[in-house]
């Protein structure tokens, strides 16, 4: 007897880690592109919008591509999309709401290369290595913050590229409006 109720406590604790897991984790998304198998990509869907990439000089030892702050569809017009924020997280799992609450930095932004040093390309861009993490939102909604990770970056020189990215996407976030 006195067997079955030192259960009920294992029992409960079970019961409240699935409830938590069901309802409360923010599943985690891949999207993958390959511009050998399909050309003239201009990136991968991301939320309403498409996040623009680009590869880099990739080899053994630096694999990192550009991810674009514009519109990178002929048809965008190379304006103004996403907004970027770094953080030190190196797992998807280890970022919470809290993390998200940080300057973002968008296109032209006067502050950008002494927040992202050489990682700022020109004002429009972000060199991202290959395993970083980093928050993504859309200029035209900045509530909704995609946290991002390259999780496979390829292609080098003539080469056609590849990417693969993990994120998490957390909706209701305060807009932080850029200063």
């Amino acid at each position: 007897m006195k067997k079955r109720y030192a259960l009920i406590p294992l029992v409960v604790v079970l019961i409240v880690v699935v409830l938590w897991f069901l309802l409360f984790r923010v599943p985690i998304r891949i999207a993958t592109m390959s511009e050998t198998v399909m050309p003239h990509q201009w990136g991968l869907d991301v939320g309403p919008s498409v996040l623009g990439w680009s590869s880099h000089a990739n080899d053994s030892r630096e694999r990192n591509g550009y991810i674009y702050m514009r519109d990178e569809r002929p048809e965008g017009g190379n304006k103004p999309l996403w907004e970027f924020a770094l953080t030190t997280k190196s797992r998807l799992s280890a970022v919470t709401a809290q993390d998200l609450r940080c300057p973002f930095y968008g296109m032209d932004d006067s502050r950008g290369p002494s927040v992202f040093g050489d990682a700022w390309a020109d004002g429009a861009a972000i060199l991202v290595l290959e395993g970083q993490i980093f928050f993504a939102r859309l200029v035209s909604d900045r509530s909704v913050v995609y946290v991002i990770r390259l999780a496979k970056q390829g292609g080098n020189g003539s080469s056609r590229g590849t990417m693969r990215i993990e994120y998490r996407v957390f909706s209701g976030q305060p807009s932080n409006e850029p200063r």
